[in-house]
Order: structure tokens, then sequence, then C-alpha cells
């Protein structure tokens, strides 16, 4: 994942921080995006962080019920500096100290 944008996005989240401060696992990356899964104590939920043509970000919030992948929120255009602060808000988490 190095030199990626899936690693730029990681890095702009806090990079191995906010993995351990989050126990965000399961990462899976392409060519412009990253997704990771966060531990059922804290969200249960799937983000799957896309770099978009306007070279901001959208935000997808899914989870999976009965085998397959449900999206429940999307969130667009949104800058690297209210990219931590956006998933804070839909998760109700906080990510750093």
């Amino acid at each position: 994942m190095e030199n990626t944008i899936a690693h730029k996005i990681l890095q702009q989240l806090g990079g191995y921080k906010f993995i351990a401060m989050t126990g965000a696992k399961k990462f899976v990356s392409d060519a412009n995006s990253v997704r990771f899964q966060l531990p059922k104590v804290l969200f249960d939920k799937i983000i799957k962080i896309t770099l978009n043509a306007n070279d901001l970000y959208d935000i997808e919030f899914a989870k999976i019920e009965k085998l397959q992948y449900k999206i429940f929120n999307i969130v667009t255009n949104i800058s690297c500096d209210k990219l931590m602060s956006t998933i804070e808000q839909q998760t109700k988490l906080r990510f750093h100290l």
C-alpha cells in the first residue's frame, strides 16, 4: 500500500496511530480508495474512502447484513482536513486524543 492513494488516505487519518486507536482491520485498497472495518464494540460498520475526480473524498458507510453489502450513508466532496471530523460525526466516535 506504500505510495498509493490508499496509503495517503490512511496517513491523513493518522496512519498507524489511527489503526491502533480504533482497532480498524480488514483493509482493502484499489486504485483510488481504501476500505476498512471497525470492531463491533465500536461501530460494527465498514468505511470506504474514495478520492474523487474533484480531488476530494467520498466516504461510504456500510454494513454486512445477511451476507449482503448494504450502504446506509454516503458523504461526498470532503476535503482532507475534514476527513476525520466527518467520520467522527457519522460514527459518533472520537478517533484522536
